[in-house]
């Protein structure tokens, strides 16, 4: 699983930043550009991590966007940013393990 050690920490942060551009881009250039950020984001992870995240990704982007719109909301009332992508993710913990398994 990707959330596993040292990697934990790496993901929150990379759903971080995915959360920041889903919230300012939309329709086909939105796919595009979430492609490109995600390659950039994911060069440090192993190649056969970054083709499971990419799959999970796209093909559940409502998910994901979901996901980052929880996390601004919360961000936006004053929250720390790390501690927000943790709330979240802890709270979609058994969906995110559901759609990682699917994807490798």
């Amino acid at each position: 699983m990707l959330a596993t050690c040292g990697r934990k920490h790496y993901t929150q942060i990379i759903f971080t930043n995915i959360h920041l551009f889903y919230m300012s881009f939309f329709g086909n250039l939105k796919a595009k550009a979430t492609t490109a950020l995600l390659k950039r984001q994911l060069k440090d992870l192993p190649p056969e991590q970054q083709a499971v995240m990419m799959k999970a990704i796209e093909a559940n982007p409502d998910f994901f966007e979901k996901i980052a719109k929880e996390i601004k909301e919360k961000t936006d009332g004053g929250g720390n940013q790390m501690y927000a992508t943790m709330q979240v993710m802890q709270k979609y913990q058994s969906e995110m393990q559901k759609i990682f398994s699917q994807s490798q």
